[in-house]
Parts: C-alpha cells; sequence; structure tokens
C-alpha cells in the first residue's frame, strides 16, 4: 500500500506488507506414484537474459536473488461498488500469489518489490517440474512462529 506523506498529498511512503508468513508447495506424483512436496522455488529461476548464471540463494549479499518460497498473507483489499456487493480487487486482478508488488494481491512477497525493477524478472525452471499432464496441488501452509505462545493467566 502507498500513504500520502503530507496533508497535500504531493508525497507518498509504501506501507510494508503485514500478515501471516505462509509457505508455498506444489504437491504432485513422481513417476513411481510416490507423493511429491516441493517448495514453489524449486520451479522458479531468475530469467536469464544475458547467459549469466545467477544463484537461486545463498549468502547474504545473495538474498536479494534468491528465489522466494514464503509469503506474507496480505488479504487484498475489499473494493466498494456502490450499491452492489464489495468484492476483493484480488478478484479483479487476478493478483492471487504475486512475485511483484501490486498492493492488492492476497499472497505477497515479505519485502516491497516494483513490479518495474528488472532485477524482478523469473521464469519457470523446468528442471523439477512433473510429467505434462500431473495433478498436481498448490498448497498453502500458515508457518508457525518460532517465538512461545503466551501463557494465559489462570
Amino acid at each position: 500500500m502507498r500513504r500520502p506523506a503530507n496533508e497535500e498529498q504531493t508525497r507518498w511512503v509504501d506501507i510494508p506488507p503485514t500478515g501471516d508468513l505462509i509457505d508455498v508447495f506444489l504437491e504432485f506424483r513422481d513417476a513411481e506414484g510416490k507423493p511429491v512436496e516441493r517448495p514453489i522455488s524449486d520451479f522458479i529461476r531468475r530469467r536469464n537474459r544475458d547467459g549469466i548464471e545467477r544463484p537461486k540463494s545463498g549468502t547474504e549479499s545473495d538474498k536479494a536473488q534468491s528465489i522466494p518460497h514464503e509469503f506474507i498473507f496480505a488479504g487484498s483489499h475489499l473494493k466498494d461498488d456502490g450499491d452492489g456487493p464489495r468484492g476483493y480487487l484480488a478478484d479483479i486482478s487476478g493478483h492471487v500469489i504475486s512475485m511483484s508488488t501490486f498492493g492488492d494481491e492476497l499472497l505477497c512477497l515479505t519485502e516491497l518489490h516494483s513490479h518495474q525493477q528488472g532485477a524482478l524478472e523469473w521464469e519457470i525452471d523446468p528442471t523439477h517440474l512433473p510429467k505434462k499432464g500431473t495433478a498436481v496441488t498448490l498448497r498453502l501452509r500458515l508457518k508457525k512462529s518460532s517465538e512461545p505462545e503466551p501463557k494465559s493467566k489462570p
């Protein structure tokens, strides 16, 4: 989201996404019929326009180059259509899971990423794709917090 930074609304500031962390996986059966579950990051790679191999993940300096599998459930936004029922912007735009920040998606990356940044060019990595025609289930899993649950008072 963007909010005005001043009363005149001549400057705007980006508001980082917030919400529960969600891991995204694809599940399918391999050639032997055994179930396979792989993170979505196994099916995406940085677009290779110039022939230079880019890392999938690694050191802290490669963090900006890493392929995500963790998203935030941002929940889209409700749009008021006057007298009719309100609807989610994601229903209109089709931005359900987005690897670029549009502001209307249900699941977004954990940081702001402009869809205009050339560094965010991605493509399908066919390395782990199942055979064409294989049934695939998209699995969204709430990431458990590493923080202990607060103790309730008696």
